[in-house]
């Protein structure tokens, strides 16, 4: 009983931990009109991206402030392999869906990951990326959309 209670709270202060970026490296500062064409480093928590499809060549996700979506994040694209900093394939698991807009779950395990050193990372982790930024506003100059062409990964 005793062990499985300190696993819960190990696990519970785990998930209560937040991750402070060094200056000038939160997604916020990062994801910028004036980072347009600009290798810039980020660092935030690896979450699943909005919309995903079937990706063979390169993959992405986004990088978030929090362990869930919130505003701003912005894509990290990952050429998929097996080495250090790429990404497995995401796709079809079973069978494609039959109907246009037919939803599949994705789920954490989906997504496997790996930095420069060949270190596994997934969903919910912390990194540092290095990249360059690629930053536009879109909806009538509403909303700035940003996506990075990760160069370096490190998990944190």
């Amino acid at each position: 009983m005793r062990t499985k209670l300190l696993a819960i709270t190990i696990g519970a202060l785990a998930l209560a931990c937040t991750h402070e970026p060094r200056p000038g490296e939160s997604v916020g500062e990062v994801c910028t009109l004036a980072n347009d064409g600009e290798e810039v480093t980020a660092s935030g928590y690896v979450v699943a991206p909005f919309l995903t499809v079937s990706c063979k060549y390169d993959c992405s996700v986004d990088l978030s402030p929090s362990r869930e979506r919130t505003e701003p994040s912005f894509s990290l694209d990952f050429p998929v392999g097996d080495g250090p900093g790429t990404m497995d394939p995401i796709g079809w698991k079973g069978e494609k869906p039959t109907q246009f807009g037919q939803i599949q779950e994705l789920k954490r395990s989906d997504f496997r990951l790996r930095d420069d050193t060949g270190t596994p990372f997934t969903l919910g982790d912390v990194v540092r990326v290095t990249g360059v930024l690629e930053s536009r506003m879109v909806s009538n100059g509403e909303r700035l959309v940003c996506t990075m062409d990760v160069s370096k990964v490190e998990k944190l």
